[in-house]
């Protein structure tokens, strides 16, 4: 089951992010970032992915409220989250909280991923087609925002939300520029020649 998935995946996210704040809390947090979020310290994040997969595949025909819900959980979980956080915005001075916080935000996120899922007719109509739109190129923003980050360090004299108005327009720019020249006709080519893999197979069978 997704849920026991995971639930194994925040245990062992608490213990890699424990272990890092015994070992190197006494690092400035740059370096100490690096150390604390490598992959086993995000698996709570990956395990509510991997939980909300394996949810949505089982229940492909959900009832009409069943969005609406997941709005009020994402309420519910994001105001939960951000009130832990918010008090305590240092984050790396607060051992608890560099520890079990992220756990939160993930729970939030699965909430936020979940509603958005369930609630597709909504991001298809205006006003929301440029939101629609960045989930098509979403993996390439993954990709190259760091690049775009540290192209905009480079740059002089720029005040911090210049730097960020910089770093969203040339991340979402190389990530359009990705998807339309690169991604998309790939996954074309691949579907031209038989590329779409095995059918899925039912829930019940997958559960056998």
């Amino acid at each position: 089951p997704g849920w026991r998935i995971w639930l194994g995946c925040i245990l062992i996210a608490w213990l890699w992010r424990g272990l890092a704040v015994f070992f190197f809390g006494d690092l400035e947090p740059g370096r100490f970032f690096v150390r604390m979020m490598q992959l086993p310290g995000v698996l709570d994040e990956f395990g509510a992915g991997i939980f909300l997969a394996l949810l949505l595949d089982r229940r492909p025909n959900p009832r009409p409220l069943e969005g609406w819900a997941w709005v009020a959980g994402a309420v519910v979980t994001g105001t939960i989250c951000f009130g832990i956080y918010l008090p305590r915005a240092g984050y790396w001075d607060y051992p608890g909280i560099s520890i079990f916080w992220r756990t939160s935000l993930g729970a939030f996120f699965f909430c936020l991923v979940a509603a958005a899922v369930r609630l597709p007719q909504f991001a298809r109509k205006w006003p929301f087609r440029p939101v629609w739109y960045l989930g098509e190129v979403s993996y390439g923003i993954y990709l190259w925002h760091m690049f775009a980050v540290k192209l905009c360090l480079r740059i002089p004299e720029l005040t911090p939300l210049q730097g960020l108005g910089v770093t969203l327009a040339l991340t979402v720019l190389l990530a359009a520029t990705s998807w339309h020249f690169f991604e998309k006709p790939i996954l074309e080519f691949g579907r031209r020649f038989g590329g779409r893999g095995a059918p899925r197979r039912p829930a019940a069978e997958s559960v056998s």
